[in-house]
């Protein structure tokens, strides 16, 4: 059984959307454990179900950023807010990137919602890690279900060794 963690981050207004990412993470799973007879199981931490516990003022984070350490990959979704735990969260996952951890990072903003806030987060990833956050638009829970799934597809492909490399880019 291979077993992949995908860390699902977004500030608390985004709580639907984050079921909605967790339930095509399930429906992943079982697509390719029923339909394509792989033995995977994908998990999914979530603090909402966590033992609630004490800690020092100013570390609400640690647990979560524990939890990052154990990821393959990160799914980031932003509505109107830019939470400071998501932007530690996501900023972690470049430092592991950038300290040579394989751990991927999708990032989801409506963009009706986006603000010069989410702009300066995204640029600060540019500055620090010279990686450009391209991130895809959702408006509704449809299309966040549908960028979730069709981001994850071509990643679980690949890192199960099944499809070798990501599409070639192409040329603008």
């Amino acid at each position: 059984m291979i077993r992949i963690e995908i860390f699902i981050s977004g500030g608390g207004e985004i709580d639907a959307l984050r079921d909605v990412a967790a339930d095509a993470l399930r429906r992943l799973e079982h697509m390719f454990f029923h339909e394509l007879r792989v033995e995977l199981s994908i998990g999914n931490w979530d603090f909402r179900v966590d033992s609630p516990r004490i800690v020092p003022s100013g570390q609400l984070a640690t647990r979560s950023l524990q939890m990052v350490d154990l990821s393959h990959a990160a799914v980031a979704i932003f509505g109107s807010e830019c939470p400071h735990v998501t932007t530690q969260e996501i900023h972690h996952c470049f430092e592991l990137r950038r300290d040579g951890a394989r751990v991927e990072v999708f990032v989801f903003v409506n963009p009706e919602l986006r603000t010069d806030e989410h702009d300066a987060f995204f640029r600060s990833i540019d500055d620090e890690f010279g990686e450009q956050i391209v991130w895809a638009p959702y408006r509704t829970e449809l299309e966040l279900q549908a960028g979730v799934l069709t981001a994850l597809t071509p990643y679980l492909l690949r890192h199960l060794g099944i499809v070798t490399s990501p599409p070639a880019a192409s040329a603008a």
